[in-house]
């Protein structure tokens, strides 16, 4: 499906994504989970990515990707949705451990 304009409840993977809305509701959430993934297994890393997937999806948001080909925004399946909420979960991780190591 090619999605043309995105709602303001979708989640956008591409460069300056970071203010719209539904993306601004996704980090609420990554980082109200972020101690629950922190503290899993393996295998409970895996529900908890999903559990934020289908959190956002039952609130109507999609997980959009934009192509560059067709110049369009498409939704992206749930298990790329899951690997990329992992890889911001990680991101986010990253970047919370430099900022307390700059700190003084």
């Amino acid at each position: 499906d090619r999605i043309v304009k995105p709602r303001q409840v979708d989640i956008l993977f591409g460069n300056d994504c970071k203010s719209h809305p539904g993306n601004v509701k996704f980090h609420m959430l990554i980082d109200h989970l972020q101690h629950q993934y922190e503290d899993a297994d393996k295998d409970g890393k895996v529900l908890v990515s999903l559990r934020a997937v289908f959190s956002m999806k039952g609130t109507g948001s999609r997980f959009l990707e934009y192509d560059d080909i067709t110049q369009q925004w498409r939704e992206i399946p749930d298990t790329r949705a899951r690997n990329k909420v992992t890889k911001v979960i990680r991101n986010r991780r990253r970047y919370r451990k430099q900022s307390e190591q700059s700190s003084p």
